[in-house]
């Protein structure tokens, strides 16, 4: 149990650092794709915070507490990337804290909440990892792209060419970002996300069996 704990930190620590690493590197927690307008990219970043809500998920007290701190953590990098590395217009929104920062620790949240969820309709595991790897990143574009779309309108207006009142502005970023962004980062998710949570699962299941096997012979 002892052990458990302490991989368990272990796996905290590690998923906070991926993220810090990925914010902190250029092309690889935020993306610039180049074909779209005016630098406007993906973000990789919601991967290692879906891992450790899924992964956590199944504690009954602080999995929501450890979701949404990895949320809060990949807000914060956005917020900082906004400030220090801007690559795009937009990116000049995510310096308000409630589009970078409330956002995120609201998806991770979510993304623990519905994993509970699934877990008590459905009895595989595995296929409620993966419906949480996806449909976790579609709340997470839900949530943050209508707050960027109606707080950077006019940027959205000028980047895209969009045009009509702020909300057919939001509207028609809202479809665009869905179509090319959406969809990319929610397919990254659903194939990256479950290997990586059932590997460390499995890592922790025989840490537990190396426990029992070590009492039972102390025992005998």
């Amino acid at each position: 149990m002892k052990d458990n704990r302490v991989l368990d930190m272990t796996y905290m620590s590690m998923f906070l650092t991926i993220i810090l690493v990925m914010a902190a590197v250029p092309q690889l927690g935020y993306i610039t794709i180049p074909f779209l307008p005016a630098g406007v990219g993906a973000t990789t970043i919601h991967i290692p915070v879906l891992i450790a809500c899924i992964y956590f998920g199944t504690k009954v007290t602080n999995g929501w507490k450890i979701g949404g701190f990895a949320g809060l953590t990949f807000g914060i990098s956005s917020f900082v990337v906004a400030w220090m590395r801007p690559v795009s217009p937009l990116d000049y929104v995510f310096r308000n804290p409630l589009v970078s920062v409330l956002p995120r620790i609201l998806f991770a949240i979510l993304a623990v909440v519905l994993y509970r969820a699934l877990r008590k309709v459905i009895k595989n595991d595995i296929i409620n990892i993966y419906i949480t790897a996806i449909l976790g990143t579609v709340i997470h574009t839900f949530l943050v792209v209508p707050l960027l779309g109606a707080f950077g309108v006019d940027a959205v207006a000028t980047i895209f060419g969009f045009e009509g009142d702020s909300t057919q502005i939001v509207l028609q970023f809202f479809k665009w970002v869905v179509i090319f962004n959406g969809l990319l980062e929610a397919v990254l998710a659903g194939l990256i996300v479950p290997p990586i949570v059932i590997a460390l699962r499995a890592l922790k299941n025989n840490n537990s069996n190396d426990d029992l096997t070590e009492l039972e012979t102390i025992n005998d």
